[in-house]
C-alpha cells in the first residue's frame, strides 16, 4: 500500500515536472518571438523620428538641436533616449561634428535597441551628410534615410513574421521532445 501510494505520487511528480518543462520551453520560445518584434517596433520609432526631425527642421526652421530635443519628446524609449543624447551632444563642447554626436548617443544607447549594425549604419550615414548641403541637398539627404529605414523595416517586418511562429513552434516542441524524453 505504501509503495503504491509512493509511485502515484512520484509519478504525479513526474508529470508535473514534465508539463512545466513545456510550459517553460513554450514561453521561452514566446519570448524570442517578441524579441523579433523589436527590431521592428524600434525601426518604427525612428523612422518616425527623423520625419518628424525633417519637418522640424524645414518647414518650423528649428535648429538641430533644439529639433533633436523636440523630437526625442514626441517618441518612446528607447529612441527618445537616443535623439535626446543626440540633442546634448551637439551642445557638447567637446563635440564638433554632427556624426560624432549621432555616433557617440548611439554607443551610449546601443545596448537597448533590437537593432542591427546596418539600421544603425543608416543613421551615422545620415548623421554624416546632414548640415553639409543646401536646402535641396539636406531634403534629398532626409529622403534617402527615411527610404533606407523603410526598406530596414519591410525586411525587419517579413523576418519577425517568419521567426515569430517559427520561434513560437519551435519552443513548443523543444519541450515535447525533452518531456518525450524523460518519460
Amino acid at each position: 500500500m505504501i509503495l503504491e501510494k509512493r509511485r502515484i505520487y512520484s509519478m504525479i511528480i513526474k508529470i508535473f515536472i514534465l508539463i512545466m518543462i513545456v510550459i517553460l520551453s513554450t514561453l521561452i520560445g514566446f519570448q524570442y518571438s517578441e524579441n523579433a518584434k523589436y527590431r521592428v517596433k524600434h525601426l518604427k520609432g525612428i523612422l518616425n523620428s527623423i520625419v518628424y526631425l525633417q519637418n522640424e527642421i524645414f518647414y518650423r526652421l528649428t535648429p538641430l538641436s533644439e529639433a533633436m530635443n523636440l523630437v526625442s519628446q514626441k517618441v518612446d524609449p528607447p529612441v527618445s533616449d537616443l535623439f535626446n543624447d543626440i540633442a546634448i551632444n551637439l551642445n557638447d563642447e567637446r563635440i564638433y561634428e554632427i556624426k560624432q554626436a549621432f555616433i557617440e548617443a548611439i554607443k551610449t544607447n546601443k545596448n537597448e535597441f533590437s537593432l542591427e549594425k546596418e539600421d544603425f549604419d543608416i543613421l551615422v550615414e545620415f548623421s554624416r551628410s546632414l548640415g553639409t548641403t543646401d536646402l535641396d541637398g539636406q531634403m534629398k539627404i532626409f529622403d534617402m534615410a527615411v527610404e533606407n529605414l523603410k526598406n530596414n523595416l519591410k525586411s525587419a517586418s517579413d523576418k519577425a513574421d517568419k521567426n515569430i511562429k517559427m520561434y513560437r513552434t519551435l519552443g513548443l516542441c523543444i519541450g515535447l521532445m525533452i518531456a518525450i524524453f524523460l518519460i
